[in-house]
């Protein structure tokens, strides 16, 4: 069974198993057939996969499961604005929400964090100024790109500037997100040559870049993520490689076609009061994951003011308390990150991750005590929430599943 799943939809596990192995695969192979039937089908088993995600729905899952649901009910001429609105609002929400001072201003700016530790990693230390100045450029990146597409001006400019940053975002870790957001900019910039043509019209062009790329990857990736360096350097040799490979040929695709004009629809619509009611419930507090805050310093409690505003978080989290050492069953039963971070006593976790925790611990009858917490905004720091019977339960989950109590800690979101 998946742990905490996304959208509270619980398997057992040898379909939870069978679905993640053979859900991408089916997908694919259903949309190459295509059909009013194959579609629906591949929309069905694209929701199914991505309601069982472990603790979150990752953004690049719910840009290309909106994206698609959408398409799939659309022409392909309506498809170039409706990917160019949807690219539009997911550029200029990360970059508004990046607008506080936690990001913009504090030595914990992720961005100035991720400059340092890329630095660090070959024994270098980045310029001070490059330091300062980086979370503002992406900023003003993702707004520019995002108004550009919103209002259909010089996207080849807009193209540039975000296949930059995704450069740099695939070099750090997020490459899967940025090959997504290029399959949304093939729509975007109505180029109508192939994929097969432009393979077959730039092999050296294609293999010089993916070397080029590839070294990248190897030599500045962050290959932490990975577990160890020559597997990870090997990783994101790949991805990142696959990624140049893949720009250039949404650049070819437009650069060298008679473009789409694109037309209106109720699709485009939908994009618009889609986005536009995600960008609100963040602000509401009522929504934080799937809202493209990534690597914005925002999380669910603490300073950072988006254009000013404070979030109005109304989650309740959770100190976990087991009765001695944890027990090897309940370690066994639980995944190794999730592990890591109840038991160090460091984080505090979201309801529906609670409700698992109970559900294990009462499966292996092991003592667990969850104690809800509150924000204590003096205190800058998490208390007890005393007399009270907050009750735990399964669902999907909305905001950070596991954060820090620590203020000073930076949230990835």
């Amino acid at each position: 069974m998946s742990f905490a799943p996304a959208l509270g939809l619980t398997l057992p596990r040898p379909v939870f198993t069978a679905v993640q192995i053979a859900a991408i695969p089916v997908i694919s192979i259903l949309m190459i057939l295509g059909g009013r039937a194959a579609t629906f089908a591949a929309l069905v088993t694209l929701l199914l996969w991505s309601s069982i995600q472990s603790l979150r729905m990752s953004n690049h899952i719910w840009l290309a499961l909106f994206g698609v649901l959408v398409f799939a009910f659309s022409t392909p001429t309506e498809h170039v604005v409706e990917a160019r609105l949807l690219l539009g609002y997911l550029y200029v929400a990360a970059g508004v929400f990046k607008c506080n001072s936690e990001f913009l201003l504090s030595d914990r700016s992720l961005a100035r964090g991720m400059v340092t530790r890329q630095a660090s990693s070959f024994n270098l230390r980045a310029p001070k100024l490059f330091v300062a100045l980086s979370p503002a450029a992406v900023v003003l990146g993702e707004l520019g790109a995002g108004v550009m597409l919103l209002l259909n001006y010089r996207l080849d400019i807009a193209f540039l500037v975000c296949a930059g940053l995704h450069l740099a975002f695939s070099i750090v870790g997020n490459a899967h997100f940025a090959l997504i957001a290029l399959a949304f900019w093939y729509e975007a910039l109505g180029g109508i040559q192939s994929f097969t043509e432009l393979l077959t019209g730039n092999v050296a062009l294609l293999v010089t870049v993916i070397v080029i790329g590839g070294l990248s990857g190897y030599v500045i990736g962050n290959h932490t993520l990975h577990g160890s360096r020559i597997k990870g350097g090997l990783a994101d040799a790949l991805l990142v490689g696959i990624y140049c490979a893949a720009a250039v040929l949404v650049w070819k695709s437009a650069a060298t076609s008679t473009l789409r004009e694109g037309e209106w629809s109720a699709g485009a619509v939908v994009v618009l009061a889609a986005f536009l009611l995600n960008f609100a419930l963040l602000f509401l507090g009522l929504k934080g994951e799937w809202a493209f805050a990534m690597f914005s310093n925002v999380r669910p409690y603490g300073k950072a003011k988006i254009l000013g505003v404070a979030p109005r978080w109304r989650t309740t989290y959770f100190r976990v308390e087991w009765d001695g050492d944890f027990p090897k069953s309940v370690s066994d039963a639980l995944p190794r990150h999730v592990m890591a971070q109840v038991k160090d006593g460091r984080n505090v976790v979201s309801g529906p991750v609670a409700h698992e925790l109970g559900m294990t611990s009462e499966k292996f009858s092991s003592g667990l005590r969850l104690v809800p917490q509150k924000y204590d905004e003096v205190a800058d720091g998490f208390v007890d929430l005393q007399d009270s019977e907050v009750k735990v339960k399964r669902g999907p989950i909305w905001v950070a599943p596991i954060i820090s109590r620590d203020p000073e800690a930076a949230h990835k979101g």
